[in-house]
């Protein structure tokens, strides 16, 4: 039945592929008609024959497989039949029917139908069609071939007389049983037996053929099945039965390392009872009746590591005339001795350091624990050493290497310890060193300034790491000449305030002292730079200059200054003559007095007299001429297909003015054509030039220019064309036309143009070139009617099978461009038949394709042609391509299945592209794909109570015993035979973590792989071992404010980083005394928040001890308790107080940290007035409040205002400025 849906899927497959073959439509003409049948029989009855009916209809040569069937097909000449009875006969013998009503539809036939009995041969096969109107019918041979077969040997025992018994299995290439036919076993090419599996699927043989290699046959003659043949060696035990008795030593145990793994070896004296030794025969090691290690000598065998702790049997196979002996012995090799070194460490904070641990040992570290500890705090556990994020071996060392974040840590130096363990292999060892961790450099960017009397102006500076980190905390402080002016949080490397230079800082050279605090992260550095007071610079320039109505010169003026705005008094002086004016928002306009013209050279001085805060500047020019101002004149134009000439001409002067006067000219070669009046620098000109013939004509444009703008002028080239339209030719129908020598083709070929009707007649010509484009044929004085040919061309009866180019060439008409247009012309060959069986093989080996190419009198095709094979899936979607050859007729071809082929089924096209001599063909196959057979790897689990457990393991290909390379499919766990787990792999791997509540001793353990569209299922048997747990205590560094709540945090988990669920009790000693008692720890988190009063300045240590529990032994872990200041920020409502002499101000704001919250506690603030202390108060609340009389001496001008905050315990000191502006 599975044959049967596999078969229908090809045939919608063939229908879907149709068009995708390479076969032309004539070739598949010529199959038809070829096709072995005899002559069609039609009986027209006395009715009428409805739409829906057939008239012909046709079967191709069949092909069944024995026992199991096939499909009919056969074609009517309307696939879209849904009326009458299609019958199938084979020998004349009625088979079955099929009623037709949704169009033509295979017939098909299976192990429940007649054909079931027929054995592989040839049939005569004859297909009828019959209606109420009319009976057709139509004849073809039937081939049936034998079913692929496989033999299997799927036991082997030892009898009670000590011969071999074994178990045979023949399946078919879908695994069904074949219970027909006979085996025959030989030995080095003679037979051994013969027997008849209708009867029994087991035979015994001699045990001489122990240890040797047997052939094995299967046959029925290809009566329903293929033969099958496979070789296996026999490596079976027979027992001896010498005389003399045996006896085995142990003489040692102890690891190797052989090929990147650690296995046991098992030194061994074999003697007799004489005590002799005894080095003939061999070694086997056996663990529960399965055996798991061989050797070929009496001295030693190899165990797999696996088997470390448990009891096997070693067992001597004895030879000659001596007896089988055996031994029980427990591996328990001594543990390989080790040594630990971990080198000085330092690091800085924030970033990171490598901890290196080399282990000396006689062998390379490859399993084992390794826990790293700070000051006796456990940071981490590497589970895997050889996965951790550095693993190297370098002879005798191996170095296991560790990323420590520094991020929690402070400036000092912390002692590193690790302590190696839980190795099955090694001892367990501990080591330790100092890390040092240092504070990362800073430096400030800040450099020279000049700044201006009476500008605010911003005071900045940068702050960079020298590990290129971002700089975000810390204090930047600003000191001008001894005069804290503020502090500023630094962000993103930088900080600023902004400042109004008072009147007491004079014009002349200060110092500004930058000063960045730094944090517990940066170390603090300072910067000094000179500040340059000035006064703002100005510049003079002439901007333009024009006349008045009255021809007087008017000189337009510009002062400018840096971000100021410029007023004062101008002055001009042209040889001798003085001109005064005003500047206004830096503009001045000076008239000249009418004695001054244009095109005359003078001494031209320009003087701005300054300002307060603005300094003086000059224009100067001994030879200023009042030039008149130069023109340029861009044309464009461009003339229509009508003769319409437009022509736009703009006028642009070097100061970039608009002109609205004067005249402007168009000229056609010599010829003025047109004059405008200029209009806002442009004028358009339209002239009619239908008249005028085709060719080159000259376009002038001249301006006559102004008073102030000189003339200008400027030419073009136009060229009047005549005008023919442009057109495309295309085949009609396909871009390939097949044919055959001495046939007649008609070409198809249409002309358009674009918007436009062609109604006149067109001359073309044809050409046949070659792909190197020499011209095998051409005809001429080809005609397109209205755009459209017909030509019946007839192909040369001497011209070469290949591809051609068939090319149209069409001429120039009376209003229409010449055009051409190309295609393919393919010339093919005689008919040809592909034969290939279907194809069978486990799915990523692969399968041989011996194809055979015959003609239409079934013979053998006697030359060369290339073949292509595709692969489908049964959705028509193709999977793999690739192109080989028939050489004689025959192609062979061995197919390697690659990842994609997943399915158990797939179509096979392969197609014969042809020659000179033969046409192309195509065939499809089916192709069956088995999945492959596998087991799973792994290990016995060893856990501590209540841990996670780790499910872990490979699958193998039994094939190739290489981890399979799929990420499909799953692994389901089973404890205790219950089913815990499903997991999936990941290129043949699987890991997996299970949180069990197993109680402790051993649990079975049990995997089973699912399988997927590759590989079968299968599954293992293991043990896992539980054991109690020991606590690991993860305490986090802590930085404070003293007098602050702080939150002590601390990770409890077991030896596996589990978290530890149940309740813990535990204490807090501070500097070895109690301070907490009797706290709970759940879910193995520690929160917990404490205020610290009583501290030393340094060295302050916090330990965290848990009391022994029913399921826990005690712990301790200590860290170091990081003392922190925070910063403060003055606050004020106003910058800036304007006021009198003699007048009361009013000073007040707050005082907040960082998160801009009021500060509470009594803070000391010191308030200056430029540089002389004024007072020393305490704020309240957070909040402080100053009032203060001017005295009545003091002069105008702005003057510093500063408070500063004093550094205490809790906060770094801080500086705030405000201006004050006595008027």
């Amino acid at each position: 039945m599975k044959h049967k849906k596999l078969v229908i899927s090809i045939i919608l497959l063939v229908l879907s592929l149709y068009m995708l073959t390479t076969i032309s439509a004539k070739n598949t003409t010529d199959i038809q008609e070829n096709t072995s049948h005899n002559t069609n029989t039609v009986k027209q009855l006395n009715k009428t024959i409805k739409n829906t009916t057939a008239t012909t209809i046709k079967v191709d040569n069949q092909e069944a497989t024995a026992r199991y069937g096939g499909q009919i097909y056969y074609k009517l000449d309307n696939n879209k039949v849904n009326e009458g009875i299609v019958s199938l006969y084979v020998n004349n013998t009625y088979i079955k029917n099929k009623t037709l009503n949704n169009g033509v539809e295979p017939i098909e036939w299976n192990s429940k139908d007649q054909l079931y009995n027929y054995p592989a041969g040839e049939y005569n096969l004859k297909i009828k069609y019959n209606n109420e109107n009319i009976e057709l019918e139509d004849t073809a041979t039937l081939t049936i071939i034998p079913k692929t077969t496989m033999i299997y040997i799927t036991n082997t025992t030892i009898t009670q007389d000590n011969n071999i018994q074994l178990t045979f299995e023949v399946v078919d290439d879908e695994i069904i049983p074949v219970n027909d036919g006979n085996i025959t076993i030989f030995s080095e090419g003679t037979q051994i037996t013969k027997f008849n599996i209708n009867n029994t699927q087991t035979i015994e043989i001699s045990r001489n053929y122990a240890n040797k290699i047997i052939d094995y046959t299967y046959t029925d003659n290809n009566t329903y099945y293929e033969d099958a043949s496979d070789s296996y060696k026999l490596d079976v035990i027979i027992p001896l039965n010498g005389d003399i008795d045996t006896n085995i030593i142990i003489d040692d145990i102890k690891y190797v390392h052989y090929t990147n793994k650690y296995l046991i070896e098992v030194k061994t004296t074999i003697q007799d009872t004489n005590k002799n030794n005894i080095t003939i025969g061999r070694l086997e090691a056996y663990y529960k009746d399965n055996i798991i290690a061989t050797s070929n000598n009496t001295t030693s065998i190899i165990i797999p590591n696996n088997y470390n702790e448990k009891e096997v049997l070693i067992k001597y196979v004895a030879s000659d005339n001596y007896k089988n002996s055996s031994i029980s012995v427990t591996l328990y090799p001594p543990k390989i001795t080790t040594s630990m070194y971990i080198p000085y460490m330092y690091g800085y904070k924030s970033t990171g350091s490598n901890i290196y641990i080399t282990i000396t040992s006689q062998f390379p570290v490859t399993d084992g624990k390794i826990d790293i500890y700070v000051n006796n705090n456990l940071i981490t556990t590497i589970n895997e050493l050889n996965q951790s994020g550095y693993y190297a071996v370098n002879q005798n060392q191996t170095t296991i290497g560790y990323y420590l974040d520094l991020t929690d840590f402070t400036e000092g130096t912390y002692n590193i310890s690790a302590e190696y363990y839980d190795s099955m292999v090694f001892t367990s060892k501990s080591a330790e060193t100092t890390l040092n961790v240092r504070k990362i450099s800073t430096y400030i960017y800040g450099y020279d300034r000049t700044i201006y009397v009476n500008d605010t102006i911003s005071l900045y500076a940068y702050v960079y790491a020298n590990n290129k980190e971002i700089v975000n905390d810390g204090l930047m402080l600003f000191t001008i000449d001894d005069i804290l002016i503020g502090g500023r949080l630094v962000q993103n490397n930088s900080a600023s305030i902004e400042y109004i230079i008072p009147t007491t800082l004079t014009v002349g050279q200060h110092t500004l002292k930058i000063e960045y605090t730094g944090t517990d992260l940066f170390i603090n550095t300072t910067r000094t730079v000179n500040l340059s007071v000035q006064k703002t610079s100005t510049t003079t320039t002439i901007r333009s200059w024009t006349v008045d109505e009255n021809e007087n010169i008017i000189i337009n003026t510009t002062v400018r200054a840096w971000n100021k705005t410029v007023n004062g008094l101008i002055t001009a002086t042209l040889n001798n003559i003085t001109i005064n004016s005003t500047v206004t928002n830096g503009s001045a306009l000076i008239k000249l007095p009418s004695t001054i013209t244009t095109e005359k050279a003078y001494n031209l001085t320009i003087n701005y007299h300054g300002t307060s805060i603005l300094a003086e500047s000059s224009y100067n020019n001994e030879n200023y001429i009042f030039s008149k101002i130069n023109t340029t004149i861009r044309v464009y134009s461009s003339i229509r297909r009508n003769g319409t000439l437009t022509v736009t001409a703009s006028i642009y002067s070097t100061n970039y003015a608009t002109i609205n006067k004067s005249q402007v000219q168009l000229y056609v070669d010599k010829l003025c054509v047109s004059s405008i009046n200029l209009t806002s620098n442009t004028v358009n000109f339209t002239y009619n030039m239908y008249n005028y013939k085709a060719g080159n004509y000259t376009i002038k444009v001249i301006y006559n220019g102004t008073k102030i703008f000189n003339s200008a002028q400027n030419t073009t080239t136009i060229t009047k064309t005549e005008y023919h339209r442009t057109t495309y030719m295309k085949f009609t129908g396909n871009t390939t036309i097949y044919a055959q020598k001495s046939k007649t083709i008609q070409i198809n070929t249409t002309i358009t143009s674009y918007n436009t009707n062609i109604t006149e007649d067109i001359t073309a010509k044809l050409e046949i070139t070659d792909n190197a484009g020499k011209i095998i044929d051409y005809k001429t004085n080809l005609v397109f009617k209205k755009g459209i040919l017909y030509y019946n061309y007839t192909i040369p009866a001497n011209i070469t099978t290949m591809d051609y180019n068939l090319s149209i060439y069409s001429q120039n008409s009376t209003n229409f461009l010449e055009t051409s247009a190309t295609c393919i012309l393919r010339v093919g060959g005689q008919y040809t038949r592909i034969y290939q069986k279907n194809l069978w093989a486990y799915k990523q080996n692969s399968v041989l394709f011996n194809t055979t190419l015959y003609d239409t009198n079934s013979k053998i095709v006697p030359t060369n042609t290339t073949a292509t094979i595709k692969i489908y899936t049964t959705t028509a979607n193709i999977i793999d391509s690739f192109t080989t050859k028939f050489i004689n007729g025959i192609l062979s071809y061995n197919y390697t299945l690659h990842d994609k082929l997943i399915n158990n089924s797939y179509a096979v096209n392969i197609i014969n592209h042809g020659n000179e001599n033969y046409a192309s063909s195509s065939r499809i196959i089916n192709m069956t794909l088995n999945n492959r057979r596998t087991y799973i790897s792994s290990s016995n689990k060893y856990i501590n109570l209540k841990d996670n457990i780790v499910f872990n393991g490979t699958i193998t290909d039994s094939i190739t015993r290489n981890v399979i390379n799929t990420s499909n499919g799953n692994i389901e766990v089973y404890i205790n035979n219950i089913k815990v787990a499903n997991t999936s792999i990941k290129n043949g791997k699987f890991y997996y973590i299970c949180n069990m509540n197993l109680t402790a001793g051993k649990h079975n353990l049990t995997y089973k792989y699912t399988g997927d569209n590759i590989y079968n299922t299968t599954n293992r048997t293991y043990n896992i071992t539980v054991y109690k747990t020991a606590l690991r205590i993860q305490l986090k560094s802590i930085k404070l404010v003293i007098g602050s709540i702080t939150q002590i945090n601390a990770t409890i988990t077991d030896y596996n980083n589990k978290l530890v669920t149940n309740t813990l009790k535990a204490k807090l000693l501070l500097n070895n005394k109690t301070i907490v008692s009797n706290i709970s720890i759940t879910n193995g988190k520690l929160e917990y928040n404490y205020t610290f009063n009583n501290l030393k300045s340094s060295g302050n240590i916090l330990t965290l001890v848990i009391d022994e529990s029913s399921n826990y032994s005690a712990r301790n872990s200590t860290t170091t308790l990081s003392l922190i200041k925070d910063y403060q920020f003055l606050h004020v409502p106003y910058t800036l107080i304007t006021t009198n002499t003699n007048k009361k101000i009013v000073i007040i704001g707050n005082i907040t940290n960082r998160y801009n919250k009021l500060i509470t506690t009594n803070t000391i603030l010191n308030i200056q007035l430029a540089n002389i202390n004024l007072t020393t108060i305490t704020t309240n609340n957070g909040k402080f409040t100053y009032n203060y009389t001017l005295p009545t001496n003091i002069n105008t001008g702005t003057y510093d205002i500063t408070i500063k905050a004093l550094e205490n315990n809790k906060y770094y000191s801080n500086a705030e400025h405000l201006t004050l502006k006595v008027i």
